[in-house]
Parts: C-alpha cells; structure tokens; sequence
C-alpha cells in the first residue's frame, strides 16, 4: 500500500494536518518547512506517511499531570464557560429590551439592564473565580490564542510558498 500513488487531494491533507501540529505546537518552524517542503512533492502513500511516524494521531494529554495543572485547566475551562454565559446574559439582556422598548413600547424597559448586571456578576460566583483569577486567566487564554494564531499565519504563509 505504501507504493500507491497520491494525489494533490492527499498532499493537500497532509498539509493541513502538518499545519495543525505546527500550530498545536508539535513541531518547530525547521521541522515544519522540511515536513511542509516533502509533503508538497510526494508522491506515494509511504513518502506521506512517514512525515507522520513520529506524531501524534490525535492530540496527547500527559497522564501524570500536577494537581496545579489539572486545576489550572479546570480554571482555564470555568473562564471559557463563564465567559460565554455573560456574553449570553448580554446578549439575550439587550434582545429583551429592544422587545420591551420597541416592540411592547414599555416605559420601565431600562430595568433589564440592573437585572443583567446582576446576573454578569452572578456568573462569577457561580463558576468561583474572583476578578483577579479573571484578569490572569484572561491574560493566559490571550497569550494561547495569540501564539496559535501566529503559527497558523505562518503554516498559511508557508502553504502559499509551496503553492499549495
């Protein structure tokens, strides 16, 4: 089976599952182009499959992990979550008042405001993190989303390179 032939089709997967591991942190900027460089000119199952050996199929998790990291990735999930449920709050809060306001022409439409505060800052309580907890947490989840997103513009860059 390692004799058969690929196509772009099968190239074209190749790297965008290397562009994955990339920006998942599996490889380096060196490896990643030596990678990017073969998949863009194999030509059988083999030579594709190779790049792969040494990689992960799917992503690892340490089994050994520390109790702080497993309550820093708790922590990090809540902040996800809770993230989420305020701008829920929020966004639900101002479709009721514009029902309220200009649907129902209500004059006390105003107070879904107090009632959404109250429920934005209740979420903190209910997924137990403080405002200084939020404030690391939010600066940790940056600095992820930024280092992804930078080795996912160059996976993209170096995709054009190869013409792929």
């Amino acid at each position: 089976m390692d004799e058969i032939r690929v196509g772009d089709a099968e190239r074209s997967n190749a790297l965008d599952r290397l562009g994955t591991l990339f920006a998942d942190g599996y490889l380096d900027v060196g490896e990643f182009e030596e990678r990017t460089g073969q998949a863009a000119v194999a030509r059988t199952r083999g030579e594709l499959s190779m790049l792969f050996d040494d990689l992960p199929a799917e992503p690892f998790t340490l089994e050994k992990r520390t109790p702080s990291e497993v309550e820093l990735d708790e922590k990090l999930a809540a902040k996800r979550r809770m993230d989420t449920a305020i701008y829920t709050t929020l966004i639900g809060g101002l479709a009721v008042y514009l029902v309220l306001e200009i649907g129902l022409d209500l004059d006390y439409a105003w107070v879904v405001w107090p009632v959404v505060g109250i429920l934005a800052a209740a979420w903190y309580a209910v997924f137990d993190i403080s405002d200084e907890e939020d404030k690391i947490l939010e600066e940790l989840l940056e600095k992820e989303r930024s280092h992804r997103a930078e080795r996912l513009k160059l996976a993209a860059e170096r995709r054009k390179k190869l013409g792929k």
